[in-house]
């Protein structure tokens, strides 16, 4: 899976709108990202809400690989994550400090 593809982030937001769904028909709570509180910079490194996105989206498929034994699955997840804060102000390039360095760039 390459979440730098748009048919792919379709495919993952799809799979998040599946999952709502399930846990709203159920009564299952939503699980929430969450900053762990270290953070400074308030980034929700705590992914709990995709990870369950992800095992969602991989289980439906195994469910249709089952099914159509050419079906392909994914083995990896590519993808771009932001962290931290912008390298400057305006930039769209971000920098998570090292938590074992004081060096700054």
């Amino acid at each position: 899976m390459d979440l730098t593809n748009r048919e792919d982030v379709k495919l993952l937001r799809s799979a998040h709108d599946s999952f709502i769904s399930f846990q709203k028909q159920t009564d299952f709570p939503v699980p929430e990202n969450k900053n762990p509180g270290s953070s400074e910079n308030g980034d929700r490194v705590l992914r709990f809400l995709d990870c369950a996105v992800f095992r969602h989206l991989h289980k439906t498929i195994d469910l249709l690989a089952e099914r159509e034994p050419d079906f392909n699955v994914f083995d990896t997840v590519r993808g771009m994550f932001v962290e931290g804060e912008p390298i400057y102000d305006g930039s769209g390039i971000y920098k998570k400090p090292c938590s074992n360095s004081s060096k700054k760039y």
